[in-house]
């Protein structure tokens, strides 16, 4: 089993056709780490956004057994795909392989210092050390 593990997409379906060229079979998980396309909040059309991080999830699951996602600060914090191998694990713990170990744990979006403008982006929160160890807390259920 492979495990392809990448970010930034930007909604780049170009680049994502050069990977998919480069790959054979789908014995694969991919991990995508956020920004799997572009939305800026009062300006892009959700519905227009949703379809095209749907087609982006899509071409990634053609190439994979299962796509799992965690929304970036260019994404929504309410991207959901209906589509049972393409999963989010925003705020959300999931074992992938038991065998081989391998687990997500999601904090998806971005914290508001690292960004010169927050407001342009879809997903921002207030950072924080409290905030970060209680949605932590939250997502191990500890």
């Amino acid at each position: 089993m492979e495990l392809i593990v990448i970010s930034d997409v930007y909604g780049d379906e170009e680049v994502l056709d050069q990977l998919v060229y480069q790959l054979e079979g789908d014995n694969r998980i991919t991990l995508v780490a956020g920004d799997i396309g572009i939305y800026r909040k009062w300006t892009d059309d959700l519905e227009r956004y949703y379809k095209h991080a749907t087609k982006v999830l899509e071409k990634l699951l053609s190439f994979s057994q299962r796509v799992y996602y965690i929304p970036g600060d260019t994404d929504t914090e309410t991207l959901e795909i209906e589509n049972d191998e393409i999963i989010n694990v925003d705020k959300r713990f999931k074992i992938i392989d038991r065998e081989f170990k391998i687990a997500i744990l999601g904090l998806g979006g971005a914290p508001t210092c690292g960004l010169r403008n927050p407001n342009l982006f879809g997903y921002t929160w207030d950072e924080g050390e409290e905030f970060t160890q209680n949605e932590l807390e939250k997502i191990l259920k500890i």
